[in-house]
């Protein structure tokens, strides 16, 4: 094992933003890094250890401490963990080279309706408290209140189809004063950012 500087390595997949926060909350109560990362010794692309990786170029770190494999060894599997998913050694170097990495969720945008009167409670049910009873699960990135056909938009990522729908109907439509749910899946991310422009003036 040995300390390797971050700005030489290469990620081949994305990071989940869930698991980041989760693990870097993690670490910083920890004040330690517990596990390296592997990473390829004939390309420094990162085979395990994303997360960590991201997290310490976010808390500011110039290395980090990594084991070097060498993945053209036949002792060397690659299993996907996803259920169904297909991966090869040579497709895990290629989205190390491309700036198109592999995704490690899945991304789902649900529309939900709300019944602001259940059968059995004339009292009205707040819009509000039911984006605000969404929002404590942890798959649940983004939850808004929007105008039109449909109450709520929430954004999803899970890893795995069968997750986002086990969310569906086993936690969000189980929410009170949920009526009716349409989930759309992401196909493809075109365009991803927090960031918000600046024009000249605003400066």
């Amino acid at each position: 094992m040995q300390l390797v500087e971050l700005s030489k390595l290469s990620q081949h997949e994305e990071a989940d933003p869930m698991r980041l926060n989760e693990l870097k909350e993690e670490i910083k109560l920890d004040g330690i890094l517990k596990l390296a990362i592997a990473v390829d010794i004939n390309t420094n692309i990162i085979l395990d250890g994303e997360h960590r990786f991201n997290i310490l170029k976010e808390l500011g770190c110039k290395k980090i401490p990594a084991v070097f494999v060498d993945y053209n060894s036949p002792d060397i599997k690659v299993q996907a963990w996803r259920k169904g998913e297909q991966l090869t050694k040579n497709d895990i170097i290629e989205a190390g080279f491309s700036e198109k990495k592999l995704n490690s969720s899945i991304t789902a945008f649900i529309l939900a309706s709300v019944s602001y009167r259940t059968k059995n409670n004339t009292m009205p049910i707040s819009q509000r408290n039911i984006a605000e009873e969404i929002a404590k699960f942890r798959e649940a990135q983004e939850v808004h209140i929007i105008t039109g056909d449909w109450d709520l938009l929430i954004k999803l990522k899970a890893e795995n189809v069968d997750a986002i729908g086990e969310f569906v109907i086993d936690k969000l439509r189980l929410v009170k004063g949920i009526e009716r749910t349409l989930t759309c899946m992401v196909f493809e991310t075109c365009k991803e950012t927090t960031e918000i422009p600046i024009t000249d003036t605003e400066k």
